[in-house]
C-alpha cells in the first residue's frame, strides 16, 4: 500500500522523501631525510593517481559520493529502509531549453514493513532532477540501473555505455563518468546497451539485455548483447559472452531462438550463493516491435553459478504489459525478500508507468503492484538500511512530481 503524510520539520539532509506510495653525524642525517621525503611524496603522488578509484571500502565518501551519505553505520532499524529510483526517460531525456542537455530523474522513497502483518508499504518522496551532456547520437542519460558499489553510488546509460557515479557536493548533486563501455568484445564504436548492475566477488558486474540482435526478417546479425562486463576493485576490465548461459535460460522457458527473453534485472545472491534473473519480457515467438510491448513476465529465475541449475518460479499475474526492470534484496533477510519495478511502455500512447511491488522468492506478494505517480519509467533501484540513531525516517520535504 502507498502512505499519504505531510513532511516534518528539520529531517535529514540526505536525499529525502516526500509525498505518497520510507646514521652517522648530521649531513648522513640529513641526505637519508631528504629521500625519506622524497619517498613520502612519490607514495602521496602514487596515491593520488595510481590508487584506483573503487580500491578500498568507499571511494566514493572522499568525493561527496550520495551513497556514502546513506550509508551510515548500524546498527539498523529492522523494518524500514530508504530507497533511491533512477529514470530511463528514453528520449524524453532529451531537454530541448538547455541546450545539449539530458535528464534523468532520481527519486527518493520509504520501504517499511509492518512487523505484525510482515507487510510492506512504499512511501514516495523528493525527486531530483540529474543531468549530463554526455550522449549518443542524440540520446543520453537513459539511465537503467542504480548500486551502491563500495561507497559509490552508479548508475549506467543504456545508450552510451557510460557508468555514473552520483555525486553530491554542497547539497548539488552531478554525474561523473567513471567508464565508457563499448558493446560486444569492446572493439567497436558502440556503447554497450547496459540494463543491469550486480556485485560479486567484490567486483562490478554489469550486463546488456541478452538478446541477439536481428534484422527486419529475424536474422541474427550479432550477439554483443549477450556479453558482459566484469570491473574489479583496482578498476581491471574484463569481458565475457553470455550467450551460452543467456540461452540456457530461455531454454527453460520455451523461448528458444527465435523466440527470446529481454533481461533488466539481474542480481548475484551470496546468501544462496545464486544467480536471480527476473526477465522484463519473455517471448516464444519472433521478435516484433509492437507486440512486443505485450510480452511481460512475471517469472523468477534462481540459477546456480554455473548455470548448471536453473529454478523457474512465478510471482503474480502476468500483466502482459508490465515487466521488470530492476530489483534489490531486502536487507536482513537472508536474500529471500525482493524490492522491484516493474514498468510499461506504450508507444501509440507515448506513456511511461512504473510500478512498485515486494515478494518473496517463493512467490508470496508482501506488496502488490503500485503505480509509481508522476508518469516516468523508472529502470534502476537501490536500497539503504536507516541506522537505529536515525530518529527521523519520516518524508523529510516536497511533493509529488
Amino acid at each position: 500500500m502507498f502512505v499519504n503524510r505531510p513532511p516534518p520539520r528539520g529531517a535529514f539532509s540526505t536525499p529525502s522523501r516526500t509525498g505518497a506510495l520510507g646514521g652517522s653525524g648530521a649531513g648522513g642525517g640529513a641526505v637519508r631525510s631528504k629521500w625519506t621525503i622524497l619517498l613520502v611524496v612519490l607514495l602521496i603522488v602514487a596515491g593520488i593517481f595510481v590508487m584506483p578509484r573503487f580500491a578500498g571500502g568507499g571511494g566514493g565518501k572522499l568525493r561527496g559520493s550520495t551513497a556514502s551519505s546513506l550509508a551510515e553505520g548500524g546498527p539498523f532499524k529492522p523494518d524500514t529502509w530508504d530507497i533511491l529510483l533512477i529514470s530511463d526517460l528514453d528520449k524524453k531525456s532529451k531537454v530541448d531549453d538547455k541546450g545539449k542537455q539530458y535528464r534523468s530523474v532520481l527519486q527518493a522513497a520509504a520501504l517499511t514493513r509492518d512487523p505484525a502483518t510482515k507487510k510492506f508499504s512504499v512511501e514516495m518522496g523528493e525527486a531530483t532532477d540529474l543531468f549530463s551532456g554526455h550522449n549518443e547520437a542524440g540520446r543520453g542519460m537513459e539511465l537503467s540501473e542504480l548500486i551502491n558499489y563500495r561507497g559509490s553510488l552508479l548508475t549506467v546509460d543504456d545508450r552510451t555505455g557510460i557508468v555514473f557515479e552520483i555525486l553530491e557536493e554542497q547539497g548539488e548533486r552531478h554525474m561523473a563518468p567513471r567508464y565508457i563501455l563499448p558493446e560486444g568484445d569492446g572493439n567497436l564504436d558502440k556503447g554497450m546497451k547496459l540494463e543491469w548492475a550486480t556485485e560479486k566477488d567484490g567486483s562490478l558486474v554489469v550486463g546488456s539485455f541478452g538478446k541477439e540482435y536481428t534484422d527486419n526478417d529475424g536474422r541474427i546479425v550479432n550477439t554483443n548483447n549477450n556479453w558482459i562486463i566484469t570491473i574489479d576493485p583496482h578498476g581491471v576490465i574484463s569481458r565475457q559472452d553470455w550467450t551460452k548461459q543467456y540461452n540456457t535460460l530461455r531454454d527453460k522457458v520455451g523461448a528458444t531462438f527465435p523466440g527470446y527473453m529481454i533481461h533488466e534485472s539481474a542480481a548475484w545472491s551470496d546468501a544462496l550463493n545464486k544467480w536471480v534473473f527476473l526477465p522484463r519480457r519473455i517471448s516464444s515467438e519472433k521478435y516484433d516491435d509492437v507486440r512486443d510491448e505485450k510480452m511481460g513476465s512475471n517469472t523468477i529465475l534462481i540459477v546456480d553459478e554455473d548455470f548448471r541449475k536453473v529454478d523457474v518460479r512465478h510471482v503474480g499475474d502476468i500483466v502482459e504489459t508490465h515487466g521488470f526492470s530492476s530489483f534489490k534484496f531486502v536487507p536482513g533477510t537472508g536474500d529471500q525478500v525482493v524490492v522491484a519495478l516493474k514498468s510499461e511502455e506504450i508507444e501509440e500512447l507515448q506513456t511511461q508507468t512504473t510500478f512498485v511491488m515486494v515478494f518473496t522468492l517463493d512467490g508470496e506478494v508482501l506488496l502488490e503492484e503500485n503505480e509509481i505517480p508522476g508518469g516516468f519509467k523508472f529502470e534502476g533501484l537501490e536500497i539503504f538500511p536507516i541506522p537505529a540513531s536515525r530518529a527521523d525516517v519520516a518524508v523529510a520535504k516536497g511533493g509529488n512530481r
